[in-house]
């Protein structure tokens, strides 16, 4: 039964020849060398690893691609590399990676688009980062994200997706915190949103969004809503009827001044960024129960 259990490294040597070393060692289970200085290309001997449990190497200058041979590590549960340097394209090679729980790849330079069996065998997925990115180059989100129920958590901001959001994001029902700003999202979003039920955190700003659907109002728990920067030109009523948990609502730069009234009637809001709309501020002696006005 595998029993090591390797934390940070103090010093920072060549990751590569570190590697080398590790990969004879194949009953570690868990391997944390976050927070260094390790550089160089990613080596494929990662697949040698093939018990391990957890992977960090997040906060480092590790470079290159991630190999294919990430697709062995069949007991793999979280995988972590962010804030490195890594680019090119995810590989196709996640099918094997049943147990995966936790994938983290945001802050590189990733591009394309994620790879097919990372949507599709992934079945018990709880939390997928990959913002900060180059991911889409204009290409649209995958149609069938959808299939990947078991999220809780997807974070595909700070990428250059572009289009409509899919109609299948309405499958993920366990979606808990879903953000998808800073993208090059455009038109309405889809009716489907009305079944994420589970929804707390709904984060779509600095996109071209032009229109919400009704079907909002079932997001009876969502406590975050950011929206701020888009091309809306009007928010119904309806929208806000339901929203007894709404916490926040971000809207910088358009037409505040219009929905103000709104929002104050329909809202229970404890904290309002209304940043660049002045109009907002003469309203001020209505909004006593808010705790923060920005």
């Amino acid at each position: 039964m595998p029993l090591i259990v390797l934390s940070s490294y103090s010093d920072s040597f060549l990751f590569v020849f570190q590697f080398h070393i590790l990969s004879v060692c194949n009953r570690i289970v868990s391997l944390n060398v976050q927070n260094n200085q390790f550089s160089g290309s990613f080596p494929s001997e990662i697949g040698k690893l093939s018990n391990a449990i957890s992977l960090s190497f997040s906060s480092n200058a590790l470079s290159g691609t991630i190999p294919k041979e990430i697709g062995t590590l069949e007991n793999l549960e979280n995988f972590d590399a962010s804030s490195n340097f890594l680019a090119e394209q995810l590989p196709d090679a996640f099918g094997g990676l049943v147990y995966l729980k936790n994938f983290d790849m945001a802050l590189n330079y990733l591009s394309g688009t994620l790879p097919p069996t990372l949507i599709s065998n992934t079945t018990v997925l709880n939390a997928l980062n990959v913002s900060g990115n180059v991911l889409g180059s204009n290409l649209p989100i995958p149609e069938n994200l959808g299939q990947m129920t078991s999220l809780q958590s997807l974070d595909l901001s700070t990428n250059q997706f572009a289009g409509s959001v899919p109609e299948s994001i309405g499958e993920m029902e366990n979606l808990i915190e879903l953000r998808l700003d800073r993208n090059v999202l455009t038109g309405k979003l889809p009716e489907s949103m009305n079944r994420l039920s589970n929804i707390k955190v709904l984060s779509l700003s600095e996109n071209s969004i032009t229109e919400l659907p009704l079907g909002l109002t079932s997001l009876t728990k969502l406590e975050e809503l950011y929206l701020s920067s888009n091309l809306l030109d009007e928010i119904p009523e309806e929208i806000f009827n339901n929203f007894e948990s709404l916490g926040k609502l971000l809207r910088k730069g358009d037409l505040m001044n219009m929905i103000c009234d709104r929002i104050l009637t329909f809202c229970p809001l404890s904290c309002i960024y209304c940043c660049r709309n002045t109009e907002c501020f003469k309203k001020r002696d209505r909004w006593n129960y808010v705790s923060r006005i920005v």
